[in-house]
């Protein structure tokens, strides 16, 4: 009874949609075609004017980019070393990895009197001369500055030129890092973000467009207003309408200017006015009919449809409940080759991408608890949302595994890391080394040279190791923890009078430029963990270590004997 029931109010509620719908459609096809004429041509101008806002901040943003990849390349002392030597290679090798860190296209590199050394992704050649380049120029003046430019290989971009100083402040070169805009690339590019067709002239020239080429007729459609040329000679945008190969376009024309302030360049973006007032009264007669024929089909589909889908959905309703009280088991899949089988298969692979992601995140917590804390979800067996809840997961973990300013495992993950390394050392019999660092004299430094000195410390420790299962800790403050598994005291000795040596002859920079020398006092023990030794017992030897190194007048090295 309950099943006739819902199948009665599932046919009443149905044909009665069917009416609404239609009577509904029919109003609103009336009401769409009666006032799409009049706000049509409204709504049109606000996205033009919508883009033109959003093409002025693309138009900053590339230039910024440019100045942020000069400026930042050109105060990388490897950069200013090749360049001084005029090493084409080295300087190669640098830059090449510099297209994927920065959001830009090419980079030239040039000597001080503004000749190309070496050009990336781009076609100019060494030994040629960039001086006509407004930024080259301001560069080799110590100036950084960005334009729109022409250029020979590259026709039309935006360049940042950036000088590169020597020790000594002399510039001796410049590095040019810019985005194109002469390309088929930025054209689409442009027409990706803006949602309009764009096109991008140098002069009277064509450079690119995201028209059909037999849509073009010649350059003569962009400049066939009055308003618009004398606009664009006095270097002001202008917006308007134009008509392409019998088409109806709104439009508007951005000048590019130069570095001398002349519009020598012209962005037109256009927007298709798809729905001609001729074609209304047609268009609305075919929808009525549409909707009559619809509305007889509606009604013979409607209960065929009902019935044939009406249990295979109820099927996976029940399913579904089942999967969301947390039964991971539930088998989704449907024979046929209909859209409810096809339903059936995205919600078990659903259900399968989540057991997935239940098993990585067990697997890692099973191998953090052993102390390898360099286990990581694999992110690319996942997509979208799942991705991005697998990062946050992944994100959270090493929020609570790793400390936040040296990058180096904290204390939790130390300590089970030492537990695992000292129940296997105990079978294996095997010898153990701990060491303590703490800087001398810490609490005088200043917080951003302390901040800095325990940033150097760190790497210094890391780099100093000899084996990839060596592990290094912030313990606490300026305290830092050195595991060596499998390591006798000799080997251990070494690893701490390198990292003292070291850390001596480091440079602690402020960001104020000043510089600052620091030490640091190291306490070792090495011995074979028996079942008596617990982790805090080892902890405690290498603490007493360092104070013994501490007392020797600090910048020392102390390893204390096992009694």
């Amino acid at each position: 009874m309950k099943t006739i029931r819902l199948f009665k109010s599932i046919l009443g509620k149905g044909i009665l949609a069917v009416l609404i719908s239609l009577i509904a459609s029919s109003i609103a096809l009336w009401f769409f075609f009666v006032r799409f004429a009049s706000y049509s041509d409204s709504l049109l101008m606000e996205r033009i004017v919508a883009d033109t806002y959003i093409f002025n901040m693309f138009l900053d943003d590339i230039q910024e980019n440019s100045r942020i990849a000069a400026r930042s390349m050109a105060a990388n002392p490897d950069v200013i070393r090749a360049v001084r030597r005029g090493d084409r290679q080295e300087i190669t090798r640098i830059f090449e990895p510099g297209l994927q860190l920065y959001p830009i296209d090419f980079f030239t590199i040039l000597d001080s009197k503004g000749r190309v050394l070496v050009a990336i992704n781009n076609s100019e050649k060494y030994g040629d001369s960039s001086l006509s380049q407004r930024n080259v120029r301001d560069a080799l003046n110590g100036i950084v500055s960005s334009y729109i430019e022409q250029g020979t290989a590259i026709k039309l971009s935006a360049r940042a030129g950036a000088p590169i100083r020597d020790t000594s402040g002399a510039v001796i070169g410049v590095i040019s890092a810019g985005v194109r805009l002469d390309s088929l690339n930025a054209a689409s590019k442009l027409k990706n973000l803006l949602h309009s067709d764009t096109s991008i002239f140098l002069g009277n020239s064509i450079l690119a467009t995201t028209l059909e080429a037999d849509s073009l007729g010649g350059t003569a459609f962009i400049f066939d207003s009055k308003e618009a040329k004398q606009s664009l000679a006095l270097g002001k945008e202008y917006y308007g309408e134009t008509m392409i190969q019998d088409k109806k376009y709104k439009t508007y024309y951005k000048p590019l200017l130069s570095s001398d302030d002349d519009s020598h360049a012209t962005v037109f973006l256009c927007i298709y006015i798809s729905l001609p007032e001729s074609a209304f009264n047609t268009l609305f007669l075919e929808g009525v009919l549409i909707v009559l024929v619809g509305f007889v089909l509606s009604k013979s589909l409607m209960f065929h449809t009902f019935f044939s889908i009406r249990k295979r959905v109820l099927s996976l309703i029940k399913k579904e409940t089942r999967m969301s009280h947390g039964d991971l088991e539930v088998n989704f899949l449907l024979s046929g080759t209909d859209e409810i089988s096809t339903l059936s298969k995205s919600m078990q692979g659903a259900e399968n991408v989540i057991n997935r992601l239940l098993e990585e995140i067990s697997n890692m917590i099973a191998e953090h608890q052993k102390g390898n804390i360099s286990y990581r979800l694999i992110l690319e067996e996942f997509e979208g949302k799942f991705e991005k809840l697998a990062e946050n997961i992944l994100e959270l973990t090493n929020l609570s595994i790793k400390d936040r300013l040296t990058g180096l495992p904290n204390r939790r993950s130390f300590y089970s890391r030492l537990t695992h390394i000292r129940e296997r050392a105990i079978k294996e019999l095997a010898q153990t080394s701990l060491l303590m660092v703490d800087i001398d004299s810490f609490k005088w430094l200043g917080f951003d040279n302390a901040n800095e000195a325990m940033k150097t410390v760190a790497q210094i420790c890391i780099k100093s190791l000899t084996h990839d299962i060596d592990i290094v800790t912030r313990w606490a403050g300026d305290l830092f923890i050195i595991l060596l598994p499998n390591t006798d005291i000799n080997t251990a000795q070494q690893v701490a009078d390198r990292i003292r040596a070291r850390v001596e002859n480091a440079e602690i920079k402020s960001s104020e430029g000043k510089t600052t020398k620091i030490t640091v006092s190291i306490g070792g023990f090495t011995f074979v963990p028996s079942d008596a030794d617990s982790p805090d017992d080892m902890i405690f030897k290498a603490r007493e270590a360092l104070n013994a190194a501490k007392d020797r007048g600090r910048n020392a090295v102390h390893f204390l004997e096992r009694q």
